[in-house]
């Protein structure tokens, strides 16, 4: 089995493709023997499944042999699927047992990085020890943290809609990977160092991160797989019930310097001259708002029920971290928080232009539940 031979059977054969796109069998036949369709020919083709109600993917054109699963395979399938647009570029998304996860292919054509000989010469040796494609290039490797390479080990293997062998990373790691780009762009800027394709590379990783958070892309893949039509109601009581502890627990430091170093930036102070002392009040106005207005719904109420403010100076008798699970809860709260100061490195610091990039990337809840989404419609002619 080859790419092209397994996009002419969803079509029900040779004849019956060849027919469609009106030309001669012998088109087709040439393409099931090379194993490859022209570029030409996937958009009309893409279009071509939709109308007729076959499940193609851009992902299919670029299978080789070895993605073909055996008979005897017991990777677990992907029941839910479908293509997500961001600033443009189409990533593959799936969810496999309740993880929603991004194709690695898709994401390495998505930054346009693929690896050369002697990456997949490392690949075959010890897949494990090898970063995926888009992150292999030598100039990244000082971005990438070890929280990155960690997280990136736990791609998950599993049977594609298409019946394909595919390997899935955590839809929630790409802020991280997206992070990896930016950051490498201003240092080499900044050293004045041209590095050829990153320009393009970290402006689609700019783009990407305007288009989602962390939280936010739970949704969006939900929505393009079709997984949010059969979620469980109680969903979020599970998660609040994760999150939330019923009891104050002992105080644990959560927030890290860094973002705090970015509030303080924003806002025109010196983080170092409260660095060692007592932050002022409007530090948790702004918490409320950046970070638990926004992390999950009815999170910010249910923490000011246990943690109630005792006199008017707003004095509360302990800190909101404390009711927070340390393990599940900290843990979100510590990715919430990174998005945080992601967006506000990509702001350029300047705080307008970080509310802009939160209210899209991390609307607000409300307290009902609900969330006010921003649309920008085009204006009438």
């Amino acid at each position: 089995m080859n790419a092209a031979q397994n996009i002419v059977d969803k079509f029900g054969g040779q004849t019956n493709l060849s027919q469609l796109i009106g030309k001669g069998q012998s088109t087709v036949a040439h393409w099931v023997k090379t194993g490859l369709i022209p570029a030409k020919w996937r958009a009309p083709l893409l279009e071509l499944a939709l109308k007729q109600q076959i499940e193609l993917t851009s992902e299919d054109f670029d299978l080789s042999p070895d993605d073909f699963p055996s008979p005897n395979s017991n990777l677990p399938k992907a029941l839910y699927y479908g293509d997500l647009p961001l600033n443009g570029i189409t990533l593959s998304a799936a969810v496999v047992d309740g993880k929603r996860l991004l194709s690695e292919r898709s994401l390495a054509n998505a930054f346009g990085i693929k690896g050369g000989g002697a990456y997949w010469s490392r690949k075959k040796i010890d897949s494990s020890a090898v970063l995926p494609e888009y992150l292999s290039a030598n100039y990244l490797k000082n971005f990438i943290t070890n929280e990155l390479r960690e997280k990136l080990k736990g791609a998950v293997e599993y049977i594609s809609v298409s019946g394909v062998k595919s390997k899935g990373i955590e839809a929630t790691i790409l802020s991280d990977i997206c992070d990896v780009y930016i950051s490498a762009k201003k240092a080499y800027d900044k050293q004045k160092i041209e590095v050829e394709t990153l320009s393009v590379v970290s402006e689609n990783a700019y783009g990407m991160l305007k288009g989602f958070a962390k939280v936010g892309i739970i949704a969006l893949v939900d929505e393009v797989t079709g997984y949010e039509k059969i979620r469980e109601k109680t969903e979020l009581q599970k998660f609040l019930e994760k999150f939330l502890l019923e009891e104050k627990s002992k105080l644990i430091s959560t927030y890290p310097d860094e973002f705090f170093e970015a509030i303080f930036r924003m806002k025109g102070y010196s983080w170092k001259n409260v660095n060692d002392g007592k932050k002022p009040l409007w530090v948790g106005h702004i918490i409320n708002d950046v970070v638990y207005s926004r992390i999950a719904p009815k999170v910010l109420e249910i923490l000011r029920e246990k943690n109630p403010v005792l006199n008017k100076k707003g004095y509360r008798r302990s800190k909101h971290t404390q009711y927070i699970d340390p393990e599940y809860g900290h843990q979100k709260l510590k990715e919430h928080l990174n998005i945080i100061t992601v967006l506000a490195r990509a702001a350029g610091y300047n705080w307008e232009t970080f509310k802009k990039l939160l209210d899209k990337s991390l609307p607000k809840f409300n307290k009902d539940g609900s969330m006010d989404l921003e649309f920008n419609f085009p204006e009438k002619q």
